[in-house]
């Protein structure tokens, strides 16, 4: 187990975790200007291309800090899009950077196939097996039903509601607040391989 220093690339069994590029903005625009992203996400739509090309640059430079992983997800065999996935330490001024928050989204098309839980599943390695990192947590719109059932299925636990968490498309959203720690992440591990013996 170790710091890091840049954004890794990370493979799973179907996907593939690529740092972003300024190469994907015509994915990412699609991605986020999809119908329903923006309000699920919590997020505002980008203006235009450039927009976007903009921000995968600050999040390129972001990467090769450490102080920020944002991903594409790929799939192994085609290099196919499929969306994206961030991880961000939420007390940047504090080291070693134990809390991080954790976000997500994907293409409709690539919906209910288990792609975002692969990708999720990778992450926790990365985060509890591979890295100092302490805990996880995720911020979900109390109206993001999916969002709530995938992140219990892959071990996140309610924490609570928190009001008026998110100001976004022009109003107020109430988030709930989901979280994994390493120390559950690693017992979960431990007993999972004892009962495959």
């Amino acid at each position: 187990m170790s710091a890091f220093l840049s954004c890794p690339e990370l493979s799973a069994q179907r996907i593939v975790l690529k740092p972003v590029e300024s190469s994907d903005a015509h994915d990412f625009y699609e991605l986020w200007t999809s119908d329903g992203l923006s309000v699920s996400g919590g997020f505002e739509k980008p203006g235009d291309l450039d927009a976007v090309v903009n921000s995968l640059n600050y999040f390129k430079n972001l990467n090769a800090s450490g102080f920020y992983f944002k991903w594409s997800i790929r799939l192994c065999d085609t290099n196919e899009f499929l969306g994206e996935l961030e991880c961000y330490p939420l007390k940047p001024q504090i080291r070693p950077w134990m809390e991080w928050g954790l976000g997500y989204s994907l293409k409709k098309s690539a919906w209910g196939q288990g792609f975002m839980s692969e990708a999720l599943a990778r992450l926790l390695h990365f985060a509890f097996a591979e890295s100092v990192i302490i805990r996880l947590k995720a911020d979900v719109s109390t109206h993001n039903a999916r969002s709530y059932r995938l992140l219990k299925k892959v071990g996140f636990l309610e924490e609570g509601i928190q009001s008026a968490k998110n100001f976004s498309n022009g109003q107020f959203n109430d988030m709930t607040l989901m979280a994994f720690t390493r120390e559950r992440y690693l017992q979960e591990q431990q007993a999972l391989r004892a009962e495959l013996g």
